[in-house]
């Protein structure tokens, strides 16, 4: 811990301290602001200067072993805060939710830096007790970089943002560097991912973490094959069904109570299928929705296209526009004076000599670049 309690009530900061100034101090009494039980300084030649419990035992303020990595970060979360002139605390106790934010910034914003496994139901519970009294950003560490794949929770940590897409930050404390990764997209079957890179400054992390506001202009690097994707996409989901692979088969119980099958869609359906804040298999329904809805009204227009997103997640609306866009780019729709407009009809269900056609006919040879999404009919 990097703040404790003197004998007279009084909070000392350690990270306020000179390491003279602590190792004059070593001799007072210091207590833990939450359990109150005594604590001691350590001050060591590699290890940033912190207050440990003398002795050991379970404490509601300490949820896991403090690393190296963990104290650093505190520490340079706290300076860059307080170097920008920011009413900031370290460790600052809310019994009111049972929770000690690493760092707690304009009595309205709780800044977790998170270096180690924790369990999802865990991670919901801080949410929500933050969610109560103001809003909460996390930053991960080493231990949670995404490697070929994500996991569940880095999945259950990445956030959305307009100019950002899905997100998640990472502190890099030995070279307090601040990496953002931007527009994460995941497939839903292969579970491949994408994402853009970008490095922050403290001043932009503090910026974004407090108003939710960004001013540089963003530039997306990543694009994929469409045949390729889809045809991995078909193959993992034929293995899927014939193992009856748990996720799939999910989504195939929902598509037969509609009366279609998930290996038959047409393969503008399941793509892209990609990572949203709902389930995948609802963003299918609200595909073949729409597919319906042309099928009977082949031009759109702009206030109904809106009127048709309404009930929608911001996320999701932007994450149908993209989708819109594909349809465009594969000519099945076109766009025309501010409305939307069926070139080719397009079959719920398919034969597979069908979708073969119509792969090697509107995906061959073709690179879809994925971006944040946009409106399709400005």
């Amino acid at each position: 811990m990097l703040v404790a309690e003197m004998a007279d009530g009084r909070i000392i900061n350690i990270i306020e301290e000179t390491r003279d100034t602590l190792l004059h101090k070593r001799g007072n009494k210091y207590y833990c602001p939450v359990c109150h039980k005594e604590m001691i300084i350590k001050i060591g030649a590699i290890k940033q200067a912190h207050f440990a419990h003398k002795h050991l035992y379970e404490c509601q303020g300490v949820n896991e072993p403090e690393t190296v990595e963990h104290i650093r970060g505190k520490a340079l979360l706290y300076r860059w805060a307080i170097q920008k002139g920011l009413n900031v605390q370290l460790e600052y106790p809310m019994p009111q939710i049972d929770q000690r934010p690493d760092v707690w910034m304009e009595d309205r914003l709780a800044v977790e830096f998170q270096c180690s496994p924790l369990s999802i139901e865990r991670l919901r519970e801080r949410n929500e007790g933050y969610a109560s009294i103001g809003k909460v950003c996390w930053l991960l560490g080493k231990q949670l970089s995404i490697k070929e794949k994500i996991t569940n929770l880095q999945r259950a940590f990445i956030k959305w943002h307009p100019s950002w897409g899905n997100y998640l930050i990472y502190l890099d404390t030995e070279q307090e560097n601040i990496k953002l990764l931007y527009h994460i997209q995941e497939f839903v079957f292969t579970h491949e991912v994408f994402f853009s890179e970008l490095n922050l400054t403290p001043d932009e992390l503090l910026l974004f973490m407090l108003d939710g506001k960004y001013h540089r202009q963003l530039f997306h690097q990543w694009r994929y094959s469409l045949k390729e994707i889809y045809l991995d996409q078909a193959h993992t989901i034929k293995r899927a069904l014939f193992s009856r692979k748990k996720e799939v088969m999910a989504i195939q119980r929902l598509l037969y109570l509609e009366g279609y099958h998930l290996s038959a869609l047409h393969p503008m359906i399941l793509l892209p299928s990609l990572v949203s804040d709902t389930s995948f298999d609802n963003e299918i329904i609200h595909r073949i929705k729409f597919i319906k809805q042309i099928a009977t009204q082949p031009i759109i227009t702009k206030e109904e296209l809106r009127l048709y997103c309404h009930e929608l997640s911001q996320e999701s609306q932007m994450k149908f526009r993209e989708w819109l866009r594909l349809l465009v780019e594969v000519s099945l729709l076109k766009i025309e004076s501010h409305q939307l407009r069926v070139i080719q009809p397009i079959n719920i269900m398919m034969t597979e000599e069908e979708i073969q056609l119509f792969v090697e006919k509107n995906l061959n040879n073709r690179v879809f670049v994925s971006r944040l999404p946009h409106n399709v009919v400005s």
